[in-house]
């Protein structure tokens, strides 16, 4: 699995303090059996022995011999991250592009991060994306299993395409670089995106 790490910040607030670290399972999905409530830095990357998947969810396949819904082996420059106020809801927690867009912009602020401006970033990317205003407390959901899909709510079906959709605009193979030029659009625009690089766009995908 891939490997998720939880930090909390310093009086700088800098996301300096290591406090666990866990492996997604198979599916993609991890558990902290205890987390404080103060605000919270989690982080996903690629495990140091090259042995995180993931599964392509992009329709048109990841390169070559990678259909959709097979599993490939995660980029080794992968990472999402996701921030976790301290007035958080309890229970489950999503890490994914859009709640990477919002961690990212959030961290540009000039007063640094703070559990009001990561509630903001959030609620941005919720308003910008056309998202549901808890996405980021929603399970995300494996848009490649066909029975999951057809389960999930509307909110979560988008925030599914929507996060499958980067991976498509990147050719299944460079999602990463695709959600790095959202993160630099997010911030140049002041939480806004240009014309024809919004959640719609995305979703037509």
């Amino acid at each position: 699995g891939a490997r998720v790490s939880a930090y909390a910040f310093d009086s700088e607030r800098q996301p300096s303090r290591f406090i666990a670290s866990t492996l997604t399972d198979d599916e993609g999905y991890f558990n902290f059996p205890e987390l404080p409530d103060e605000l919270i830095r989690l982080v996903i990357e690629a495990a140091p022995d090259g042995s995180s998947t993931m599964l392509c969810d992009a329709t048109d396949g990841c390169g070559a011999g990678v259909a959709f819904g097979q599993a490939m082996p995660l980029p080794e420059n992968f990472q999402l991250v996701s921030l976790l106020p301290a007035n958080r809801p309890q229970g489950s927690v999503a890490v994914t592009p859009l709640t990477h867009i919002a961690a990212l912009w959030a961290e540009q602020f000039p007063l640094g991060v703070t559990d009001q401006t990561a509630m903001l970033a959030l609620s941005q990317v919720a308003a910008v994306f056309a998202l549901d205003e808890n996405f980021a407390w929603q399970t995300p959901i494996d848009v490649t299993d066909l029975a999951e899909l057809a389960a999930a709510t509307d909110a979560a079906q988008a925030h599914g395409f929507l996060s499958a959709g980067f991976a498509q605009l990147g050719g299944g193979t460079d999602a990463q670089q695709v959600i790095a030029e959202y993160v630099q659009a997010f911030i140049d625009n002041g939480g806004q995106l240009p014309i024809g690089q919004g959640g719609g766009d995305l979703q037509t995908l």
